[in-house]
C-alpha cells in the first residue's frame, strides 16, 4: 500500500471542502463529499431555493373582487375601502418583519412572507400597528400552515389576526366580509374564493388568506383550536415570488447529470406546478401531501418513480418521501431549513441546511449547508463531488500501478538470478518522494469539462474493482518488465550502472505516466485544463530522480553510478513505453464502450 495515499486523500477532501465553501456550499463533514458525486435525486423546496424569496403582494382578492395592488395600496373611507384598510393594518401588525434605511432606500427584514406583508402596510402608509398592542402570538407551523396575532382593542376585546394556506384558512372560517358587511360563508361564497385561489396559483403565485375574528380576553389563554374558530374570512393576497436566475439551467444540467429534480413545496399545487414548469421540472402530475397519508410504503414507492412535484406537504411528508426514493435505489439530497424538516435531513443520504434562513437544528444535523439558499448551488456541489471523487480516485490508480511495478520487478528480478533493481533506499525514495508529488497533483486536478455529462456512477459503487486490479497489474507487470529488461542490458557494464539505468527507467516513468492519469477517457495531450502543479511536481521528481546518480554523496548511499549521454538515450524509449501502452489501453476501451452503448 502507497504510504503516502491516506494523506493525499485527506489532502483532497479537505481542498474540495475549501473550493466548495468558496461556492457557497459549505461541507460540514468531509464523507458527504464522496456521497454527493453518487446524488441521482434532489430533492428541494420551492420558496427561496428555487425562486429569489423577494415576495411582493401583486393582488388582492377583497370583497370578492381582484384587486391589482402593485403600484400602491389605496385605503379610501367608504364600504369599498373598508376592507382594504382593515388588511392593510393587519399585514403590518401581524408581520415580525422590519422596515430598515439602506442606501436611501427602504429594505424589509425578516421571513419572506413577513417581509411582503410589512411592505404592503408600508405602501398603504402604515407603519406598524402599535395602536392595538400585541398580547399573543401562535406560530406558524407546517401541520396548520398558517399564524395568529393577538392585540387588545383599545375599547377591549381581542382582536385576531390570522394568515396562512386559504384552503385550509377557510375550513376554520364560518363568515366572510364583503363591502364592510360580515355575512354568512356560503357554499358559493366559498367557491368563489377558491376559485380566486386557483386562478391566482395558476399564474404562479403564492397565495395566502388573511382572515380574523374578536373575542375577548378569555383568547389570551384559549387553545390554539379555540382561538381560530369561527374566523371572518377577509382576503385573498396574490404574491410574486420569481424564480432565481441560473436555475433553469442548473435544472437542465442536472437533468443531463443524471440527476432528478424533485420539488418538495408546502404551497399551492397549481403554484408549485406553474414555477416548476418555468424552471424546466417536469410537472405532468402534482400530488398534495394529504394525498401521501392515504398510501401504503409500497404504493408511495412507485409513485416516487414518476412524480417530481409535490405540494401543500408537512415534515413528515418529506420524511416519506426520503425513505421512498432510498428504497427504490435513490441517492437523495434533501433541502429543508425548519426544526421539523430535521428527520428529513437525517435520513437523506446528503442533508442540505440553508444557510440564510435555515433554523440551527437544520444545520446541526445537516451535511451541506447553502450559504445563499440557491438551488443552483446544490448542483454546483454535486459537480464538485464528482470531481473530487475523481481526484480521488487518480492517485490511488496512479500509486498502486506504480507499486505493484515495484513488488512485480525486484520478484522478476529474484526470479530471473539478477541483483535486486532497486534496492531498499530507492525504493523508500521513490515512495516518499518521487511519486508522492505528481500523486497529490493529480488530486487537485480542476476537473473534467464533461463531468456532468456522465451519469452518477450509483449506490456502493468501487473506489477499486477488479477491473481496475487488472489495470493496475498489467501496467505494474510492464513496468517491471521494461526495468528488469534495462537491468540485464547494462549488466555487462557493472551492477551499480545497471542499477542506475533501473532506477531512471522506473522513477521517470513514474513521472510521464502520471500525465496519462489525468483522465480515464482522453488522451493526456488533449486535456487542455492547467495543472500548474503537475508540471512543477514533474520538474522536482525528475530532478530528485538524477539526484542520488550525480551527487557523490546519495550516489554512495544508493548504490548507483553516474549514466552518460548514450547511456541515458538508451533508457528513454523504455521511459516512453508505458506511457504509450496506457494510451493505447484507453482507445481501446473507449471504443468497446462506445459499441456497448
Amino acid at each position: 500500500m502507497p504510504e503516502g495515499l491516506p494523506a493525499i486523500a485527506t489532502a483532497i477532501l479537505a481542498v474540495g471542502a475549501l473550493r466548495m465553501a468558496a461556492r457557497n456550499a459549505i461541507v460540514r463533514r468531509l464523507a458527504a463529499i464522496e456521497t454527493l458525486g453518487e446524488c441521482n435525486v434532489i430533492c428541494t423546496d420551492k420558496t427561496g431555493t428555487i425562486t429569489r424569496g423577494e415576495m411582493r403582494v401583486r393582488r388582492v382578492f377583497i370583497d370578492l373582487r381582484d384587486v391589482d395592488v402593485d403600484g400602491g395600496l389605496r385605503v379610501d373611507g367608504g364600504p369599498q375601502g373598508a376592507g382594504l384598510a382593515k388588511l392593510a393594518w393587519m399585514c403590518g401588525a401581524f408581520s415580525d418583519a422590519v422596515a430598515e434605511e439602506e442606501g436611501g432606500r427602504v429594505v424589509f427584514r425578516g421571513p419572506p412572507t413577513e417581509a411582503a406583508l410589512r411592505e404592503l402596510a408600508y405602501r398603504a402608509g402604515l407603519r406598524g400597528g402599535g395602536e392595538y398592542p400585541r398580547v399573543r402570538t401562535l406560530h406558524f407551523d407546517r401541520v396548520r400552515k398558517r399564524k395568529s396575532t393577538l392585540h387588545r382593542l383599545p375599547g377591549g376585546g381581542i382582536f385576531v389576526a390570522t394568515f396562512g394556506a386559504p384552503e385550509l384558512l377557510l375550513e376554520r372560517c364560518g363568515w366572510v366580509e364583503v363591502e364592510g358587511r360580515v355575512e354568512p360563508l356560503t357554499r358559493e361564497l366559498r367557491e368563489r374564493i377558491l376559485g380566486a385561489v386557483e386562478g391566482y396559483a395558476a399564474s404562479g403565485y403564492r397565495t395566502l388568506g388573511a382572515a380574523y375574528r374578536v373575542g375577548g380576553e378569555e383568547l389570551v389563554e384559549a387553545d390554539v383550536e379555540e382561538v381560530e374558530r369561527d374566523l371572518v374570512f377577509l382576503a385573498v393576497l396574490a404574491i410574486s415570488d420569481p424564480p432565481r436566475e441560473g436555475v433553469r439551467e442548473a435544472v437542465e444540467l442536472a437533468r443531463r447529470a443524471g440527476v432528478r429534480t424533485v420539488m418538495v413545496t408546502g404551497d399551492h399545487e397549481l403554484t408549485a406546478a406553474a414555477v416548476a414548469r418555468e424552471v424546466g421540472i417536469e410537472a405532468g402530475r402534482v400530488v398534495r401531501g394529504s394525498e401521501l397519508d392515504g398510501l401504503s410504503d409500497g404504493e408511495l414507492e412507485e409513485l416516487v418513480e414518476e412524480v417530481s412535484v409535490f405540494a401543500r406537504v408537512a415534515p413528515h411528508h418529506k420524511l416519506r418521501l426520503v425513505r421512498a426514493l432510498k428504497r427504490r435505489g435513490y441517492v437523495v439530497a434533501m433541502t429543508g431549513d425548519g426544526v421539523n424538516d430535521a428527520p428529513a435531513l437525517k435520513a437523506a443520504d446528503v442533508g442540505v441546511a440553508m444557510g440564510v434562513r435555515g433554523t440551527d437544528v437544520a444545520k446541526e444535523v445537516s451535511d451541506l449547508i447553502l450559504a445563499d439558499d440557491n438551488y443552483a448551488t446544490i448542483v454546483e456541489a454535486i459537480r464538485q463531488g464528482r470531481i473530487i471523487y475523481e481526484n480521488i480516485r487518480k492517485p490511488i490508480d496512479y500509486l498502486l500501478s506504480c507499486n505493484l511495478g515495484e513488488v512485480f520487478a525486484v520478484m522478476a528480478a529474484e526470479l530471473l538470478d539478477l541483483p535486486p533493481p532497486l534496492t531498499a533506499a530507492q525504493l523508500l525514495w521513490v515512495n516518499l518522494v518521487t511519486d508522492a508529488l505528481p500523486a497529490l497533483a493529480l488530486g487537485l486536478e480542476p476537473g473534467e469539462p464533461d463531468i456532468m455529462e456522465r451519469p452518477p456512477r450509483g449506490r456502493g459503487a468501487r473506489l477499486i474493482s477488479a477491473r481496475r486490479v487488472a489495470a493496475y497489474a498489467a501496467i505494474g507487470a510492464v513496468t517491471a518488465g521494461l526495468t528488469v529488461s534495462v537491468l540485464n542490458l547494462f549488466m555487462p557494464r557493472g551492477v551499480a550502472v545497471a542499477r542506475s539505468a533501473a532506477f531512471l527507467t522506473f522513477t521517470l516513468g513514474e513521472i510521464v505516466r502520471a500525465f496519462a492519469f489525468r483522465s480515464e477517457r482522453r488522451p493526456f495531450f488533449r486535456v487542455k485544463e492547467a495543472n500548474r502543479l503537475l508540471y512543477a511536481s514533474a520538474l522536482i521528481g525528475a530532478a530528485l530522480s538524477l539526484a542520488p546518480l550525480y551527487a557523490p554523496p546519495l550516489a554512495a548511499a544508493f548504490e548507483v553510478a553516474p549514466l552518460g549521454p548514450a547511456e541515458l538515450l538508451t533508457v528513454m524509449p523504455f521511459i516512453a513505453i508505458p506511457l504509450a501502452l496506457i494510451e493505447l489501453g484507453k482507445q481501446i476501451f473507449a471504443a468497446g464502450a462506445g459499441r456497448r452503448r
